[in-house]
């Protein structure tokens, strides 16, 4: 979310249907989460972003 200036939180490890991945949120500059993502430990390229966490869940499939 480079485009709209957003950090990530520090990952957090979860399990996602038996799939280790890391949770994070997505802050703007004011600090305001606007966004969720999950992120595949084993392979970075699978990621979920939505902007709740329920999305980011949906599309982390």
């Amino acid at each position: 979310m480079q485009q709209f200036k957003y950090y990530a939180t520090f990952p957090i490890l979860v399990n996602l249907n038996g799939i280790p991945t890391y949770f994070m949120t997505l802050k703007d500059a004011a600090g305001l989460v606007k966004m969720y993502c999950f992120v595949s430990v084993r392979d970075f390229s699978l990621v979920g972003v939505g902007e709740s966490v329920k999305g980011a869940r949906e599309t982390s499939r």
